[in-house]
């Protein structure tokens, strides 16, 4: 910004001289006894300065152009599309009478999510994503230890929840390519993060014991950590070429996580229940838009 201000003040009086020199040029001739040179040389002369200073002048800074580091995020709205989805519900029949899960998150609906960024420079970024969501599925239980069965079909007596959960928290890096000027962008990012996914069917209650013991532990609830990993493409507009502040954003991708643990069982889990699939992987490929605002 220095260099920026020295250049100008050097090109501010260039021109002083310039536009002296020009002025004082008729009298110059005059005494010289030249009557050749007047009026209409002194305009040309200062065209041609003017045409010279133009020409020196370096371009205004583009709106995106900024220096140091700036910050900005938004929320995000994603479909995504879980392609195992059949291993879990291959388990979930084998835990009772359930309507299969979905196979995809709906934002707002059940999915939700948002992202929050660190420019570095005008391309690059680095930032944090995160994002979670879940599925459930009302039916009866079958099997167990703890199930009441009063009239001895198999099934517990009681309606129950079968639910599927994940949560994600991935750091993020992109770098971004102009595709037209103040208007158009296009981002490759990729991710890697910590998840957390978990398998629950919920217990009847029918005491206020088990019911109290049910809200404490989280009994039959399976946990596992898990390694994000994934990369995507991101598409920007900037309604408004001359402020950056706000974008519109698609984007897509696939994020591919990794178990590093076992299912881990809750307290008050019995040990003869079934574990989850070890094979279940919740790979995913999403699409959807954003909403960025850049401080």
């Amino acid at each position: 910004m220095k260099q920026i201000t020295n250049h100008n003040a050097f090109v501010r009086g260039l021109l002083v001289l310039m536009l002296a020199g020009a002025l004082a040029l008729p009298l110059i001739a005059q005494e010289a006894g030249d009557e050749e040179v007047g009026l209409a040389d002194v305009v040309l002369a200062l065209e041609r300065i003017s045409g010279q200073l133009a020409a020196l002048e370096e371009p205004a800074d583009s709106p995106d152009d900024h220096e140091g580091l700036s910050m900005g995020g938004g929320p995000r709205f994603d479909f995504r599309y879980f392609l195992d989805m059949g291993t879990m519900n291959d388990y979930l029949a084998s835990r009772g009478t359930y309507t299969p899960f979905a196979a995809y998150f709906l934002p707002m609906v059940n999915s939700g999510g948002g992202t929050w960024r660190l420019n570095i420079t005008r391309e690059l970024q680095i930032g944090w994503n995160a994002w979670g969501g879940g599925l459930s599925s009302l039916g009866f239980r079958t099997g167990g230890v703890d199930i009441v069965d009063a009239d001895i079909d198999g099934q517990d007596d009681y309606y129950s929840y079968a639910s599927y959960g994940i949560s994600v928290n991935d750091l993020v890096a992109q770098y971004k390519f102009t595709l037209a000027e103040n208007r158009f962008y296009l981002g490759v990012g990729g991710l890697v993060g910590l998840a957390s996914e978990s398998f629950s069917i919920s217990q009847n209650q029918r005491t206020v014991i088990s019911g109290v013991v049910d809200a404490l532990t989280g009994s039959n609830d399976w946990t596992r950590l898990l390694l994000d990993t994934g990369a995507y493409l991101t598409l920007q507009f900037q309604p408004d070429p001359d402020n950056r502040f706000f974008r519109l954003s698609l984007n897509g991708g696939f994020d591919y996580p990794i178990a590093i643990g076992e299912w881990m069982p809750s307290a008050g889990v019995h040990h003869d229940d079934l574990v989850p699939p070890v094979a279940f992987n919740a790979m995913n490929c999403w699409v959807g838009i954003g909403l960025d605002f850049n401080l």
